[in-house]
């Protein structure tokens, strides 16, 4: 939008290719073409079948064209000197991802319909421009078509996004067009000659299922280790005698065994549900007898984790309510010797009483003193009675 006065409307793909970026902006109709340097446009290319629009979905580039899919079930060729199109072929039902590989494309033909019918690659045979013939794959190929560092083709498969069948990830040998399936996977990035894999249906659980790794050469796929490696901790309290509790900086809380020193993700971020954890940004941490773990969840408040009863609870500011968390912005949480919990925040301090369940808040800018310093990393109780 800075470059041209205006913005480029609903982007469906990107191909960067040569000195361009393509851009398919599918329900626009439309093809942009901008300088890959400064972002301004060079062309919009309107994509009609007479006064019927085509919507374009996915691109890739070879051979000085650019070839791209469009839901009226075909594939064009797109010169990039002259910005035309030369070629069009018909090639499926809502074909969707391409990519190419040992002078053919392989076309991803979706299950959009949703009546079974879309299990199928398309090949393509690039000097000829012509269908070949379709490779049957496992239902819904759909946004994931890519060419590995071996040359192979990898495409996901999706099923019906809720797990009917998983979607997968396959490769097919472009020597030979034979299909293999690989593992569980929903999106990848390929580098290295390893293929980085996430899988999460859907309509199921947002949260990734797994995180892998896929070797090309050794043909296996491992998990990484999850370490506190460049991750800034806060705080470590202990769980219990055989675990500690690390708060991090953006990662959540991690668990560590002290006896295997091994450290895993304990409580992470979850924004799909409504009632799960809300931050990764953990200042400190308090376990209190009831085995209920605070968090002073950075910046927005404070949240109550029970690990005896699933769920979580959740302390904010309240303006003008004095029975309230005095700021959002907790830094420390202790407790005292009577078993009250104290929170230093960046606008005062507040107590809350674990017996009347009573907020009290103290030197915050909303009181009349002469004090000037409202902000409270950490607390500590020297003697009873004295913070």
């Amino acid at each position: 939008a800075a470059a041209n006065g205006a913005g480029i409307g609903d982007a469906q793909d990107l191909c960067i290719y040569g000195s361009k970026i393509y851009i398919t902006c599918s329900s626009s109709a439309k093809i942009e073409v901008v300088n890959r340097a400064d972002f301004t446009r060079i062309q919009t290319l309107a994509l009609s079948n007479g006064e019927q629009p085509i919507n374009p979905r996915y691109m890739t580039a070879t051979g000085g064209n650019v070839y791209f899919t469009a839901y009226d079930g075909t594939v064009s060729r797109l010169d990039t000197t002259s910005l035309s199109i030369t070629g069009k072929i018909e090639i499926g039902d809502h074909p969707e991802a391409l990519t190419s590989a040992n002078g053919k494309l392989y076309v991803n033909l979706s299950n959009y319909n949703a009546d079974g019918t879309g299990k199928y690659v398309a090949v393509v045979d690039i000097a000829t421009f012509k269908k070949t013939k379709n490779i049957e794959v496992l239902l819904n190929p759909y946004d994931v078509c890519s060419t590995g560092e071996d040359g192979k083709v990898y495409f996901i498969s999706c099923g019906d996004f809720s797990g009917n069948p998983v979607q997968t990830l396959q490769c097919i040998d472009p020597q030979t067009d034979q299909v293999t399936e690989i593992c569980p996977a929903s999106k990848i990035a390929i580098k290295n000659n390893k293929i980085y894999l996430i899988y999460a249906e859907y309509y199921e659980d947002a949260a990734p299922k797994s995180i892998s790794v896929y070797d090309m050469n050794t043909k296996q796929s491992f998990q990484p280790q999850i370490t506190l490696t460049d991750i800034s901790i806060n705080a470590i309290k202990p769980l219990n005698n055989k675990e500690l509790l690390i708060a991090t900086d953006g990662a959540g809380v991690f668990e560590m065994n002290i006896d295997s020193y091994q450290a895993n993700p304990y409580i992470v971020a979850d924004y799909n549900k409504n009632n799960a954890m809300n931050g990764n940004s953990i200042n400190d941490i308090y376990v209190d007898e009831e085995d209920r773990i605070w968090l002073a969840n950075y910046p927005i408040g404070v949240t109550v984790r029970n690990n005896r009863y699933s769920g979580y609870n959740w302390i904010k500011h309240s303006i003008g309510n004095k029975q309230s968390l005095i700021n959002d912005q907790v830094n420390s949480v202790i407790e005292d010797s009577e078993g009250d919990l104290w929170f230093g925040t960046t606008n005062g301090i507040s107590l809350y009483y674990s017996k009347t369940k009573q907020w009290h808040s103290f030197l915050s800018s909303f009181e009349s003193t002469n004090n000037k310093n409202h902000i409270f990393t950490t607390l500590c109780e020297v003697a009873p009675g004295i913070i």
